[in-house]
């Protein structure tokens, strides 16, 4: 719904309609209270991608009777909750190697484990009726979609770069090429970063898709792309609302009061990106440190390069400032 006004807004300017900016900067936090209200407000049942159990009227739920798990989690307590069964204890192995051996032991049996901390800091064994093996039994999707965004996203792309330069492809198209440069770079750089995803992703055994481009006629021609998760993540997830919520409050606060585009994405990161997915397998395992080094190097160097600096300074040290 956030992304509504923004569409108007660039049909109207598109036609040369004056818009007061009051009504733009009254429309993009309305726009942001009401997405941020969304993050903060009430949890859903799968906020946070938590699977919680079901009610006391669904069907029952037996795990095999030779499943043993005396080797890889101490049970201190057992719940029986509908169809979800949740063992409470401690781990006696790494996480993963619990997920791991847990999944071979269950055989053909059609549950899946998954390790969560519940509001209590418990560590808990859930054991749900979701089949982890569905997305490999089914047949791959036609890539025709994908391969027709991409072509769409490589058009409106050429229409970004050739109206930038001052050439307007409807009246001269046959200057295509003018936007060419534009295009194929930035397609080169979305394409090698969503790859990125894709690659990892299918090195670790998770199902994904090919990227999705999105295309859009005005601004730089694409809104971005991005792949859907089609299996099971054998990584954990822990925090990533916090983290999620931080990432977006940062985009609204420099989109406000650095460069508007940012808003922008931060709408596109909230209805996209920021869907819930389907649930880790893994949910207790803390980041170690030398990933949480490396996400506050990347955090400071996105400010660093976002924060607005005085052309002067620039100059004081003989750098070229390119916006000046």
């Amino acid at each position: 719904m956030c992304l509504l006004p923004i569409l108007v807004f660039s049909v109207l300017l598109m036609f040369d309609v004056v818009i007061s900016p009051f009504i733009v900067l009254l429309t993009a936090i309305i726009c942001c209270l009401a997405m941020l209200y969304m993050i903060l407000g009430p949890e859903t049942p799968m906020a946070g991608h938590r699977v919680e159990p079901p009610t006391e009227t669904q069907a029952e739920t037996a795990l095999p009777a030779d499943l043993c798990l005396d080797d890889l989690f101490r049970i201190r307590s057992e719940e029986h909750q509908g169809s979800v069964i949740a063992l409470y204890g401690e781990l006696i192995v790494d996480a993963n190697e619990v997920i791991k051996h847990v999944m071979h032991r269950l055989g053909e049996c059609e549950l899946t484990p998954l390790l969560q901390e519940d509001e209590y800091k418990r560590t808990r064994l859930l054991f749900v009726p979701l089949d982890s093996k569905l997305a490999a039994k089914k047949p791959a999707r036609s890539p025709w979609l994908n391969i027709g965004l991409f072509v769409a996203t490589v058009v409106t792309t050429t229409w970004a770069g050739a109206t930038h330069q001052g050439v307007n492809l409807l009246e001269e198209p046959s200057r295509f090429a003018v936007g060419l440069p534009y295009s194929l770079g930035l397609m080169l750089i979305l394409g090698a970063h969503e790859l990125g995803h894709y690659f990892a992703a299918r090195a670790h055994g998770m199902k994904v898709t090919l990227p999705y481009f999105i295309p859009v006629p005005f601004a730089l021609g694409t809104f971005g792309a991005f792949i859907q998760l089609k299996s099971l993540s054998t990584f954990g997830q822990r925090r990533s609302a916090a983290i999620s919520t931080a990432a977006l409050v940062t985009l609204f606060f420099l989109g406000l009061f650095v460069w508007s585009g940012l808003l922008i994405w931060a709408f596109v990161a909230f209805f996209i990106a920021g869907r819930k997915g389907l649930p880790p397998l893994n949910d207790v395992t803390r980041l170690d440190a030398r990933r949480t080094l490396l996400g506050a190097f990347s955090f400071a160097l996105l400010l660093a390069i976002l924060i607005p600096v005085p052309h002067a300074f620039w100059e004081s040290l003989g750098i070229h400032c390119p916006y000046a």
